[in-house]
């Protein structure tokens, strides 16, 4: 069974092309933080087609970064500002998104899609 983030980015592939603006942060339910509609769609446009819905590269980048893989947990664990540097500055095969996306955008990807699409797939590092 899928879980939140495989689901949220599911959702953001389908709506990416139709929506015109993401919309606002999501709020805490229940001491729990819903990834947000706005992340969602962001991750469908700027993140999907190489790193795929569920964090497994898939099509035209295979070799990109598996958000699923225990080790890229621990990385994104301990560090998370070199995870948002590449991000925003490229790094290897993985082009820059600073010029397209504000920092906030950035994080928000970060920790309301690709970290929870790792812990879905067993591989989030102990805080």
């Amino acid at each position: 069974m899928a879980g939140i983030g495989a689901l949220t980015a599911q959702v953001a592939l389908r709506e990416a092309a139709a929506t015109p603006e993401p919309t606002a942060l999501a709020d805490v339910e229940g001491g729990v933080r819903i990834p947000d509609r706005r992340a969602a769609i962001l991750y469908g446009r700027h993140c999907a087609r190489c790193h795929g819905v569920d964090g497994e590269p898939t099509g035209e980048v295979a070799e990109a970064r598996d958000f699923r893989s225990p080790d890229f947990a621990r990385m994104a664990a301990s560090d998370f500002d070199a995870l948002l540097g590449t991000v925003e500055y490229g790094g290897d095969k993985m082009p820059a998104f600073g010029d397209e996306l504000s920092t906030d955008e950035m994080e928000a990807i970060l920790r309301q899609v690709v970290l929870p699409l790792s812990a879905d797939a067993g591989g989030a590092a102990e805080d």
